[in-house]
């Protein structure tokens, strides 16, 4: 908590400083970036990709939005032993069944919901093999796998 409050303080500080001179009608001084002080983010490796259900709701939906549209965060839709590998591009956050546990999927109003650690996550767009996929059509796939795995545990 340090490093954030040591870090905070200056932040506001400068805000403010900004805010009053725009509410003044003053000129904010330009102070080009210097480029050779400048670094590279690294690029997200296949694993940090990979959506995690087990964090918070929100968490997710920036991680989708922050690697989206490329590289993209990643989901898999189980459908007995297949998985379908979906790249999310836009999902938000939602209600879901109290009785899903982090991972597990439903249709709830017409949309794919993911549980995660403390709500759902409705997956809203994305792309499989090449192709975008909308909203009703990740619905129908989870749908689908959910209806797979009901009839093999009525089987069991």
């Amino acid at each position: 908590m340090a490093t954030c409050e040591s870090l905070d303080r200056p932040s506001i500080k400068l805000l403010r400083r900004i805010v009053r001179a725009l509410a003044d009608g003053k000129a904010i001084p330009a102070i080009a970036q210097d480029e050779s002080m400048a670094t590279q983010a690294p690029s997200p490796t296949d694993d940090d990709r990979v959506l995690r259900w087990n964090r918070p709701a929100q968490a997710i939906v920036r991680r989708i939005r922050a690697l989206a549209p490329s590289p993209g965060a990643v989901a898999f839709i189980a459908d007995g032993a297949d998985e379908t590998e979906i790249t999310v591009s836009d999902a938000a956050v939602a209600d879901v069944y109290e009785v899903l546990l982090p991972g597990e999927a439903a249709v709830i109003d017409g949309k794919a919901v993911v549980r995660a650690a403390d709500t759902g996550v409705a997956l809203l767009r994305g792309e499989v093999d090449g192709q975008n996929w909308c909203s009703d059509d990740i619905a129908r796939r989870v749908a689908l796998s959910v209806d797979v795995e009901r009839r093999r545990s009525c089987r069991e």
